[in-house]
């Protein structure tokens, strides 16, 4: 509920809460993950992928979009590649 209102904090608490009290599903880490990296917490996104693997017992597809998505999150941004080439140059 609280993704399709947009309240992506409110929404991080839910599935926080939700791990609390079933640890082991799998799916919810998934959805935590996502939050974060919208959120712009990328090391909390990727801790939360990293998770949800090792408890995802479903789909292997899902598996392979986590990869993906992980793989992506693990790239520097950008402006960091940017900073990094004016850094050599100097």
């Amino acid at each position: 509920v609280y993704l399709n209102r947009q309240q992506r904090p409110q929404a991080a608490e839910s599935y926080k809460k939700a791990i609390e009290l079933a640890p082991d599903m799998g799916q919810v880490y998934m959805n935590l993950g996502r939050v974060c990296a919208e959120m712009g917490n990328t090391e909390e996104a990727i801790r939360y992928y990293e998770e949800f693997k090792k408890r995802w017992k479903g789909n292997p597809l899902m598996l392979d979009s986590v990869n993906d998505l992980l793989e992506k999150l693990r790239q520097p941004a950008p402006s960091q590649v940017k900073k990094e080439k004016e850094k050599q140059k100097i």
